[in-house]
């Protein structure tokens, strides 16, 4: 009886921590979990729902820690593998994340298609759609749309399949069906892409396209994508009497320039703000989602300059550069995005050789944080720091060349109509797509790719057109 009532308070903890953990109530699983480990430290359960909670806190290293002990506890146990993939694919470390979902999957198939519950059909081509995802940041669609096809055996109406298949679609140009499955997990939870509505109760939560009179379209993404998904705004203005823009504080001076007829506010970040009670606003749309309208195939998507930089500061940058003498200025960028495994992040031995190669030219950092130049000769201009973006587009404006790896100022000098060369990492976001120097959303843009030899292509490249 005793053993019996042991037994079922235990089985009562973890239906709690399962519950608390569908709930993502942080709070209550840290302090059930540590109640756990104080009386046993390698409970496998505890560790399991701790490395649970601080994922939902974006601390995936530390999960990862935890996991991999649980997993030598439990080394049967689908779950915990595919936890841990969950933890690796969130630091960006994607090859360790495809293998265990592998295990995961390799576990999971042992158990009879046929004799699985709708559920456990769901959560397998959830595991699917996972292990695509890793392929797609590792830059292999063909193969994520393999594994999306096959989770979608299990669940035809599956939305990270069908998520995960759109970005695969995307990455090789097969646009009209990428965007389809691009926009499925907006709003979904744990997404960074969110869902607002601006209108009252008779406004459409989300635009169909059709002609309205009044349109809020906003960022729901980054500086970079925010800026590239601004292409849209032309096609938008055909359909739409009056557009108005929600964007991140950064960019409002330079959009309120580019797109004179809209009305724009930096308020994105802003949680309850006062100007749509302005506004009898029709509909609302992400920024993110204005492609799955216009850009449905590679003719559609125009390339041509759509942001103009402040005249005024272009002529103040202008007279500081001409200050250091006639010699070339080109503007570099050698690190973005994600601080883990070194993605969209130029060596700094490779740095040096490239700067060095060239003593005949003034560099110009364009790091949109403070970023250590090493003892190079890289000229730093606060414009690239700033927190207004028009004064990073009039510096850019008067280079003479760009050259960075994936990050904002690409969309930027693509968007003005800048030439910049991109060096493209071998694993890279769909925006790049996988082959080719052609970008498909901008025709100054060119594109590097084989990261080991890429800066000896653009050394070969600047000596033609800036000979020492």
């Amino acid at each position: 009886m005793f053993e019996q009532t042991l037994k079922d308070e235990r089985n009562e903890t973890l239906s709690m921590l399962e519950r608390l953990s569908q709930e993502r109530n942080i709070e209550k699983l840290e302090k059930i979990t540590r109640t756990m480990l104080r009386e046993n430290i390698n409970d496998p359960a505890a560790l399991y729902y701790m490395a649970k909670s601080y994922i939902y806190q974006n601390k995936e290293e530390i999960a990862a820690t935890l996991l991999q002990k649980v997993a030598a506890f439990k080394p049967n146990s689908p779950h915990i593998y595919e936890l841990l993939a969950s933890a690796f694919d969130g630091m960006y470390m994607y090859d360790e994340a495809i293998a265990c979902y592998e295990k995961a999957i390799e576990l999971e198939e042992q158990k009879p298609k046929e004799s699985r519950k709708p559920d456990e059909m769901r959560a397998m081509s959830a595991l699917y759609g996972s292990i695509a995802s890793s392929y797609v940041g590792i830059t292999k669609p063909y193969t994520a749309i393999e594994y999306c096809n096959k989770g979608l055996e299990y669940e035809p109406k599956s939305k990270i399949c069908r998520a995960n298949k759109g970005i695969a679609n995307m990455a090789i140009g097969n646009w009209a069906e990428g965007w389809q499955g691009y926009d499925l997990l907006l709003g979904e939870p744990g997404t960074k892409r969110k869902i607002i509505k601006y209108g009252g109760a008779d406004s459409m939560e989300r635009w169909d396209g059709s002609d309205i009179d009044c349109l809020v379209t906003y960022a729901e993404q980054g500086i970079g994508d925010s800026i590239m998904f601004a292409s849209c705004l032309e096609d938008t203005q055909k359909r739409v009497k009056k557009i108005v823009i929600d964007c991140d504080k950064k960019l409002e001076g330079l959009f309120k320039r580019s797109f004179p007829d809209c009305d724009v506010y930096g308020t994105r970040h802003d949680p309850a703000p006062e100007w749509p009670s302005k506004y009898g606003v029709d509909a609302s749309i992400a920024m993110g989602s204005l492609p799955g309208l216009f850009r449905l195939s590679k003719e559609s998507f125009p390339k041509k300059p759509y942001l103009k930089a402040d005249p005024e500061r272009r002529i103040m940058y202008r007279a500081l550069m001409n200050s250091w003498g006639k010699r070339p200025k080109i503007g570099i960028s050698w690190t973005g995005g994600n601080i883990y495994g070194g993605f969209r992040r130029l060596e700094l031995d490779r740095l040096k050789q490239l700067v060095e190669a060239f003593p005949n030219v003034d560099w110009v950092s364009l790091q949109y944080k403070k970023t250590p130049t090493y003892g190079l000769p890289i000229h730093v201009v606060s414009a690239a720091e700033s927190q207004d973006y028009e004064d990073t587009a009039a510096l850019v404006e008067e280079l003479d060349l760009i050259i960075s790896v994936p990050q904002a100022v690409v969309h930027l000098a693509g968007a003005l109509g800048k030439k910049c060369w991109c060096l493209v990492p071998d694993q890279v976001r769909w925006i790049y797509g996988i082959e080719g120097e052609k970008h498909s959303w901008y025709e100054s843009v060119r594109l590097y790719r084989n990261w080991d030899s890429e800066i000896e292509q653009v050394i070969r490249d600047l000596s033609l057109r800036y000979p020492t």
